[in-house]
């Protein structure tokens, strides 16, 4: 950590202006051009500054949903929260339902969620309540609305669901760098 410090305290910008750049650069650019270029950076340097809480998957929790659940449990903030989910292949049936990103580690066909049964893949549950929290002085609650996943497979097992393998049911979920194999349904 000292290390970094003394290495972050000889860039020619002031610290706090780093900090606020790295908020407005995407987790898979930080990985791809940052730290290929600055060794000082690290994904622990960036997660720390940008997200509440990070949570990997399958290393601390076996589930996609259950990582989800687990940034609700703890109150992360508006997009604060971060699912890091490693190669593999996830029977599951994603259902985002906080404000979080939801990034895949490796190469977009290495990590492939596939809906067991009659279930999409993915399904983006907006409340259609963004102020509705802050009305009810519900801040820390988030409803999925602005969500981001990135760098993921979602396919069907079943070959009747392939035309609905993503659906977003309301909000703005952002596919960034996906692989849908399957149709998409915004309702």
């Amino acid at each position: 950590a000292r290390a970094a410090q003394s290495s972050i305290a000889r860039l020619s910008c002031p610290r706090e202006l780093v900090d606020k750049v790295c908020e407005w650069v995407p987790l898979v650019e930080f990985l791809r051009v940052w730290t290929a270029t600055c060794v000082q950076y690290s994904l622990e340097w960036y997660t720390q500054r940008v997200f509440d809480c990070v949570v990997v998957v399958p290393d601390e929790i076996a589930s996609i949903n259950v990582a989800i659940n687990r940034l609700a449990k703890q109150g992360v903030g508006f997009g604060k929260g971060l699912v890091l989910v490693r190669p593999g292949v996830y029977a599951e049936s994603v259902r985002v339902t906080q404000n979080c990103h939801i990034v895949g580690l490796g190469p977009p066909d290495k990590v492939i969620i596939e809906a067991p049964g009659w279930e999409s893949a993915l399904v983006s549950a907006g409340l259609g309540g963004r102020f509705v929290p802050s009305l009810l002085g519900w801040e820390s609650l988030t409803s999925g609305e602005d969500a981001c996943v990135e760098n993921i497979t979602f396919r069907c097992r079943n070959e009747s669901m392939r035309g609905r393998c993503v659906y977003i049911v309301m909000g703005r979920l952002l596919l960034l760098r996906c692989r849908v194999d399957g149709g998409v349904v915004v309702s």
